[in-house]
């Protein structure tokens, strides 16, 4: 009863590679659907996580069926999640210090804010290859300019976040000055809270 859980199936007119969009379109949405209906500023962290006040508050998990001759998605599924309040007697001791909410005590905005995020995602999805929310999303990607620490299977470095190219895959440079684009990859952001969060993009 405190949070706000939505799946959609859809059948993007995308190729594989440009299914991580539906992802992106997502976070994009939920972001937009939070600041309108409450007022809060909401950042992104890429590619999926929604974080309020350093706190992730909200997150999207993308799936899907890739056609027999691999150019295409069959359909998707991409499901968000939202904390709208926290938990009677808090978040479990394990995620208490990085878990965020929107709201506090019994101010009901679950259902505007769900159907903000179906309008806005499903505007959104209908006309993925314009990516119309290109510029929302790179706007709230809050740690642009910053140091963060990639994970890569067995590898781990140091980067600086520079950008987000015309497929949303994270442009970085390493210690070496080499510029590197990532599409698949588990980071640490530090910020300047000193606060760190980590991310996994599916």
């Amino acid at each position: 009863g405190t949070g706000c859980y939505m799946s959609f199936l859809v059948f993007p007119d995308c190729s594989p590679t440009e299914s991580t969009l539906l992802t992106v379109a997502a976070a994009a949405a939920t972001a937009e659907a939070i600041e309108k209906v409450t007022g809060i500023k909401a950042d992104i962290k890429w590619v999926n996580d929604i974080i309020i006040d350093g706190r992730k508050t909200a997150g999207i998990l993308t799936e899907g069926s890739i056609s027999k001759d691999m150019k295409s998605m069959d359909w998707a599924i991409v499901g968000i999640g939202i904390n709208i309040t926290e938990p009677e007697g808090g978040f479990p001791e394990e995620i208490k210090n990085i878990a965020g909410a929107l709201v506090s005590g019994t101010d009901n905005v679950k259902n505007r804010l769900a159907a903000e995020v179906i309008n806005i995602f499903l505007s959104y999805c209908g006309k993925l290859n314009e990516k119309n929310f290109f510029n929302f999303y790179k706007s709230r990607l809050f740690f642009l300019g910053k140091k963060i620490t990639v994970t890569q299977a067995d590898r781990g470095f140091t980067a600086t976040a520079n950008d987000i190219d015309e497929m949303c895959r994270l442009v970085v440079t390493d210690e070496k000055g080499e510029r590197l684009v990532l599409d698949s990859a588990e980071i640490s952001v530090k910020v300047a809270s000193s606060k760190e969060f980590s991310m996994l993009h599916r």
